[in-house]
């Protein structure tokens, strides 16, 4: 029998221990389900490093809307976008249950994105669905045995994605000018 976590930090370490034991041992649950703009998404465990609570945010001026800024994660500086804002679909509230997943280093930038809330450990056991996405960064769209619908996250291709390295506006988009 489970006990249920006594507190937030808790829930957060217990998910943080459960995210290394997976990764670690290859086991079959290989993915974090995530809510953003209202949908479930998921995304490797290898490609994540870390999933915490939303640290103060430092803005940088003259970058794009999606762009929130900088945060301080133990010494290390890391560049935050809003995921639902990044994909079109407005911006995420920024509440309690939002978090901040940061992308694992072998990718060599230091970034993360904002999600409304975690969904837990998944291993949909999916069948796959044909779709058609616009974002060539969406992979797949699943069907779990429970029903649910989830789209999958590539990290791999969000970072190689053009959009995401070109962060400033020009003083011309600043002052809200439209081409």
């Amino acid at each position: 029998m489970r006990t249920q976590p006594t507190s937030l930090r808790e829930y957060q370490e217990r998910l943080l221990a459960r995210l290394r034991d997976s990764a670690a041992s290859g086991s079959a649950t290989s993915y974090l389900g995530m809510m953003v703009a209202g949908e479930r998404w998921v995304v490797q465990l290898t490609d994540v490093s870390e999933v915490v609570p939303l640290p103060p945010l430092y803005p940088i001026p003259l970058t794009r809307e999606w762009l929130l800024g900088v945060v301080n994660v133990r010494g290390t500086l890391y560049t935050v976008i809003d995921l639902a804002a990044f994909a079109g679909h407005g911006a995420t509230a920024l509440g309690a249950e939002a978090r901040l997943v940061l992308i694992h280093p072998k990718f060599r930038v230091n970034a993360g994105f904002v999600i409304a809330r975690t969904l837990g450990l998944r291993n949909p056991q999916p069948q796959r669905v044909p779709f058609e996405m616009p974002l060539p960064w969406l992979v797949a769209e699943y069907h779990d045995s429970d029903g649910s619908h989830w789209k999958a996250l590539d990290i791999r291709r969000l970072v190689a994605d053009s959009r995401f390295l070109d962060v400033g506006r020009s003083e011309y988009e600043q002052r809200g000018a439209q081409p």
